[in-house]
């Protein structure tokens, strides 16, 4: 437990935030455009 602790705290660093942040923007716009065509299909069957 105490060793993933210091594990993850050696491991925040900025760079590793940075390179997250970044990730998580890539799926955010994947899921969102992926979320519009299917809402779009959905609406072109209705």
């Amino acid at each position: 437990m105490t060793e993933k602790r210091e594990f993850l705290r050696k491991t925040s660093f900025r760079p590793n935030r940075f390179f997250y942040m970044v990730v998580i923007q890539q799926l955010i716009t994947v899921i969102t455009r992926n979320f519009h065509q299917m809402l779009m299909s959905v609406l072109s069957i209705l």
